[in-house]
C-alpha cells in the first residue's frame, strides 16, 4: 500500500486522530486508503470510535462526509461511533453522525442504546439531541433498565424530568426483578430525586423488588439516611408499617443495615424510629445481631449489643450470632461476642459454634475461653 512513501499504520493514523489533524487526512495523495485500516486488533474499535470518543468533530466530518466511512461499524462490545459520542458527551460528533443517517437506537452488547449510555453522564443537551432526533426511552436493556432508570441512579434531575416530559410511561416501569427508578434513586442516596419521583409521579414509597426489598431498605443499607427520611416523610402515618415492612426472607430495614455495616442507619432506626434491635426475621428468626456476625461487621456487632441486643438469642435453627461469626470464620467478631458473654450454645442439629471454626485463630479464641480441649 503506497501513501507516498509515509509510515502508516492504526497507531498513526490514531495518534492523528486524536490530535484533531483533519489536515493531516486531507493532504494525504489518497485518502481514502486509510479506510483499509479498519479495526484495532485488540478492542476491534475503528478511527470512528475513536473520533467520537475524543471529540474530533472535524475529523470525523471529513471521514464521513468526504470518504463515505462507515458509521454503523461495532467494535468488540458492540458498539458503534454513536455509542461512544453519547457516552462521552460528545454533541457536535453526535450531530454529525445523526445528520448524516447514523441509526438513533442501535443496541450494544446487553442491549444499552445510545441514549442509556448519555443518560449515564450529566449532559442534557446530548440527552436532549437525541431524544429530538427520536431516540426511545422505554427501551429495554438485558436487565430491564431504561434510560430512565439509568437516569435516576446517576440522579441528574434535569435529565429525568426530560426523559418524563417526552415519555410519562417511563417513570411507570420495572426492570426484570421488579425495581423500578425510586429503587434506583434511593439506593444511590439522591434525595432530591427520591422526592421528585413521589411528589410529580405518583411513586409508591413501600413499592417491593422481586426479593421484597423497598426503596426505604435500599437507601438504609446504603446508608443514605436524608433518603430514607424523604422516603418516609411521604408515608405520613404510616411511617412504622413502612419501617416494618419484612423482604421475602422476612428481614426488615434494620436488618438491612446490619448487613451492610451501616452504622449511621442502624442509629437512626434504633435511636430516632425506636426500632428494636433484637427484632427477629419472620422466616430464619435472625436478629441484626445474627445477620452483623455472619456479614463479619464487628463494629456494627458492638453497638448492637450496647444498645441491648440478645447476645445469645438463637434463630430457628437454633443458631446464635456466635455460630454466625464462627461458621464465617470472622476472628474479631467471635471475640467481640464472648466478651460479651456468648455461650457455646448448641443448635437444632447438634452443633456448637466451636465445631463451625475453621480458621486456626477462630480455633484458637474458643481455646482461650477454655471453650475448646
Amino acid at each position: 500500500m503506497n501513501m507516498s512513501r509515509r509510515p502508516v499504520n492504526f497507531h498513526t493514523l490514531k495518534t492523528r486522530v486524536t490530535a484533531k489533524d483533519a489536515n493531516y487526512f486531507r493532504t494525504l495523495p489518497n485518502p481514502e486508503v486509510v479506510l483499509d485500516f479498519l479495526q484495532c486488533a485488540n478492542s476491534k474499535d475503528t478511527l470512528l470510535h475513536i473520533m467520537c470518543r475524543h471529540g474530533c468533530d472535524e475529523v470525523l466530518h471529513y471521514f464521513v462526509k468526504e470518504l463515505g466511512a462507515d458509521m454503523e461499524v461495532c467494535n468488540k462490545d458492540g458498539k458503534r461511533p454513536i455509542h461512544e459520542a453519547a457516552q462521552f458527551s460528545q454533541e457536535k460528533c453526535l450531530q454529525i453522525l445523526l445528520e448524516n443517517g447514523a441509526q438513533i437506537d442501535p443496541l450494544k452488547r446487553a442491549d444499552w442504546t445510545p441514549l442509556m449510555l448519555a443518560c449515564t453522564k450529566q449532559s442534557f443537551t446530548v440527552v436532549s439531541c437525541l431524544l429530538k432526533a427520536g431516540a426511545d426511552p422505554l427501551l429495554r436493556n438485558k436487565d430491564g433498565w431504561n434510560s430512565f432508570h439509568i437516569a435516576c441512579r446517576e440522579g441528574h434531575l434535569d435529565i429525568i424530568q426530560s426523559l418524563n416530559a417526552h415519555s410519562p410511561l417511563v417513570s411507570c416501569t420495572k426492570s426484570n426483578n421488579l425495581r423500578t427508578p425510586l429503587h434506583s434513586s434511593a439506593l444511590h442516596g439522591h434525595p432530591e430525586v427520591v422526592r421528585w419521583l413521589l411528589d410529580s409521579c405518583d411513586c409508591d414509597p413501600s413499592v417491593q423488588d422481586s426479593c421484597g426489598v423497598t426503596p426505604l431498605m435500599d437507601a438504609l443499607r446504603a446508608g443514605y439516611v436524608d433518603t430514607a427520611k424523604v422516603l418516609m416523610d411521604a408515608f405520613e402515618l404510616k411511617v412504622s408499617s413502612l419501617l416494618a415492612t419484612e423482604d421475602k426472607m422476612g428481614r426488615q430495614a434494620i436488618h438491612h443495615a446490619a448487613q451492610s455495616g451501616q452504622l449511621a442507619a442502624l442509629y437512626f432506626l434504633i435511636n430516632e424510629c425506636k426500632i428494636s434491635p433484637c427484632v427477629q426475621s419472620k422466616f430464619s428468626g435472625e436478629t441484626p445481631l445474627h445477620t452483623a456476625a455472619q456479614e463479619g461487621q464487628t463494629e456494627v456487632l458492638t453497638s448492637l449489643l450496647s444498645f441491648g441486643a440478645d447476645v445469645n438469642a438463637q434463630d430457628r435453627r437454633g443458631r446464635s450470632a456466635l455460630h454466625k461469626a464462627s461458621g464465617g470464620q470472622h476472628l474479631e467478631c467471635a471475640k467481640t461476642l464472648l466478651l460479651h458473654g456468648a455461650l457455646p450454645l448448641t443448635d437444632m442439629g447438634g452443633l456448637t459454634p466451636q465445631q463451625l471454626a475453621r480458621k486456626s485463630e477462630v480455633v484458637q479464641i474458643f481455646k482461650e475461653h477454655a471453650l475448646l480441649e
